[in-house]
């Protein structure tokens, strides 16, 4: 890689518990995740874009993503994001918390 990233892997085999019963919220994200990266692919040609290849897909950062998401799951994913930047200690103001905490709700 010319540019630093993120690695994530996954043992195939667990991936299905991850989409049954104790984890709702990552079957939920995962599927929304899924669908929107699908429609940049079957997007990504000329003349407006690039082919996608196996190291890039245009549009398919985390925020392209999340934009365009359902509501519902954006609001989940914020709500997640709150609660674990409680545990990052004083990153921000009290305002600035609740700020981002209206936006989230």
């Amino acid at each position: 890689s010319v540019e630093p990233c993120t690695l994530l892997i996954f043992d195939v085999k667990q991936v299905p518990k991850m989409f049954t019963g104790t984890h709702p919220a990552i079957r939920t994200i995962a599927a929304e995740y899924a669908w929107q990266f699908h429609k940049r692919i079957m997007c990504a040609r000329p003349p407006l874009e690039r082919y996608p290849t196996d190291i890039h897909v245009p549009h398919t950062d985390l925020c392209d993503l999340v934009a365009t998401m359902s509501g519902r799951v954006q609001k989940h994913i914020g709500l997640h994001v709150l609660s674990a930047a409680r545990q990052w200690g004083d990153w921000s103001t009290r305002e600035a918390k609740a700020k981002l905490r209206g936006e989230v709700l």
